[in-house]
């Protein structure tokens, strides 16, 4: 771990510690005058659901994992308030533990890192606490379920719950070099619809849990929201072995062509890189980054003496390579890519003034995504070594793909390109 990131969290360690300490102090002083048997059961159903709820995340990347735990905490948020929330969630870390489907291992807290245990801890106290003293500052009073007001107050206490959650994980990782800002807010911008729509589920909870009795029967409803649980689990794993096939054909490719090693992972950063410039939703991106890495399998096809010639190709061998946006389609239309991506491959070679290749439509018959894999394939074509050329240094390549502005590329797209990586060379060079 890096020295700010250690910094950071040991600053969330000590807040979090403090805020610890805070709710159990403040939910000790709620208990007078109340029944103790009948909140020592609720506590404990609430406890129940968080732990089970927290034993099975789903591990939406090797950084991040989601659970249904928020919906115990925001039922204890709305049934006795945040300080009780609070004093649930450290209970429930004594007894929770998950297992990983690679190493086949349990991990919990005992066999956990210290730091890394006290981290976590302190974040999700901080993102229960600061969240539930908002809503209750903005007039919300536990166990008033009083509709529609308390809808208002369920939304912003989840929204902030996530978002403080996420800020603080995703700093550490930032700090740490694990992630990087566009990925953070990839991530958050499509995690917060399925987060705020499970959330209809926690207040039903906290409605139960006003009920006579009713927090048992809150128990037994998390067996519909394990097996929906169970089905999600399912999808995400179908999008890894997705994304696994992707890596195979990836190194099929640069097993084929030297070239091509790393050439895709380039060619698809400046890809991505042109399309948040462009202000693209994250689905347009994925799409695109997905087609920007499958956009050369096509070489596989081709014959290795034509691919691996040491100086240039001639008309006829040319001719050859210029068949490869076909051949990749013909790969990827057999193992059920999206038909955009598909589409993105086999126009990549299209020119704006519609002379390119294999179908010489003219830009306005071309997807964006299409040209803007032209512009970033081209442009990593410029500055990499050929085995016949040297790479160009980039201000050339600048050059060379404003000279191709309206005839081999989008203007536009060429404009994007050239301002995001001038801004990215000033920040490593201000870094430095």
């Amino acid at each position: 771990m890096t020295k700010s990131a250690k910094r950071f969290a040991y600053v969330l360690i000590i807040l979090g510690t403090l805020g610890a300490i805070y709710s159990v102090h403040q939910y000790v002083l709620s208990l007078q005058g109340t029944s103790f048997w009948n909140e020592l059961q609720i506590m404990i159903c609430l406890v129940i659901m968080c732990t089970i709820c927290r034993s099975l995340p789903i591990y939406i990347n090797p950084n991040y994992a989601l659970d249904v735990s928020i919906l115990s905490i925001v039922a204890a948020v709305l049934v006795h308030g945040p300080y009780a929330a609070v004093v649930v969630s450290l209970i429930s870390t004594l007894f929770s533990f998950s297992f990983d489907d690679d190493t086949h291992a349990l991990h919990h807290l005992y066999n956990t890192s210290i730091l890394k245990s006290a981290f976590n801890s302190a974040n999700l106290v901080m993102a229960i606490l600061l969240p539930g003293m908002l809503i209750v500052a903005l007039g919300f009073e536990p166990g008033q379920l009083v509709f529609p007001h308390v809808l208002l107050s369920m939304v912003i206490f989840t929204l902030f719950t996530f978002l403080v959650n996420l800020f603080n994980l995703q700093t550490l990782f930032i700090l740490n070099g694990a992630t990087t800002l566009e990925e953070s807010k990839s991530s958050a911008m499509g995690l917060i619809p399925n987060v705020l729509a499970a959330m209809p589920l926690g207040l039903f909870t906290a409605v139960l849990f006003m009920q006579e009795n009713g927090y048992w029967m809150a128990v037994v409803m998390l067996l519909p929201l394990l097996l929906a649980r169970h089905a999600w689990k399912l999808y995400l794993d179908s999008q890894v072995q997705y994304m696994r096939l992707i890596d195979a054909f990836i190194s099929s490719m640069e097993a084929k062509d030297k070239y091509t090693e790393g050439h895709s992972i380039r060619v698809s950063e400046y890809s991505v890189m042109i399309a948040s410039g462009l202000g693209l939703n994250p689905n347009q991106i994925e799409t695109i980054k997905i087609a920007a890495m499958l956009h050369d399998i096509g070489k596989i096809g081709i014959a290795d003496s034509i691919l691996q010639k040491p100086s240039r190709l001639t008309d006829e061998e040319y001719a050859v390579i210029k068949t490869h946006p076909q051949i990749g389609v013909n790969i990827v239309s057999r193992v059920g890519l999206p038909q955009e991506v598909i589409e993105i491959i086999r126009h990549h070679h299209e020119r704006y003034d519609g002379t390119g290749y294999p179908d010489g439509l003219p830009h306005l018959a071309v997807s964006l995504g299409a040209q803007i894999l032209s512009v970033a394939d081209s442009y990593d074509a410029m500055t990499s070594a050929r085995t016949y050329r040297r790479e160009m240094p980039q201000q050339v390549a600048f050059e060379q793909m404003i000279e191709g502005k309206g005839t081999q590329f989008n203007p536009k797209l060429v404009d994007v390109l050239i301002h995001e990586l001038s801004k990215q060379t000033k920040l490593e060079e201000k870094a430095a």
